[in-house]
């Protein structure tokens, strides 16, 4: 309710931004195009997902659902371990449940495997790794030839 404007939600409203072309936008068409065209996706992340999967749903303002699944895995004590059953579990149940709302399930991938497990259960909107993890793989890449190269 808060990312949305009045009459649909609760947000406040700063003209003086970019969102709002610094005031020179007709506020009339700008509340109505923004509460319309705004992309809202929560970030389910935790065990108390586990036990609301069904109130959260019923958010039907929601366009996609991502799951947090480092986030995920920490809160049932297994951190990072995207292998394990009571992962996987977990996981599953979230997923089906959203899919089975007819909302789109997003996630992040790490690595290849990953990506395939996101693809296998359903998920059409995933992010692939962190920026900076992006960068650290390319440097530590770089890096590693020209030591290589370099030693010849």
């Amino acid at each position: 309710e808060y990312s949305l404007y009045p009459p649909e939600g609760k947000k406040g409203l700063s003209p003086f931004t970019s969102s709002a072309k610094y005031f020179s936008a007709d506020m009339d068409n700008f509340i109505a195009s923004y509460n319309n065209d705004l992309l809202i996706i929560p970030q389910l992340e935790g065990v108390n997902v586990l036990e609301n999967i069904d109130k959260i749903l019923e958010n039907k303002r929601s366009d996609i659902f991502f799951i947090g699944m480092y986030d995920l895995s920490i809160s049932i004590g297994i951190p990072g371990n995207f292998k394990s059953p009571k992962f996987i579990k977990a996981f599953k149940l979230i997923a089906d449940k959203i899919l089975g709302s007819g909302f789109i399930l997003g996630s992040i991938a790490t690595n290849k495997r990953d990506l395939e497990f996101l693809i296998d259960n359903g998920a059409t909107y995933i992010t692939y790794d962190a920026d900076c993890s992006v960068i650290l793989k390319s440097f530590s890449d770089i890096t590693s030839h020209f030591n290589k190269v370099k030693g010849k």
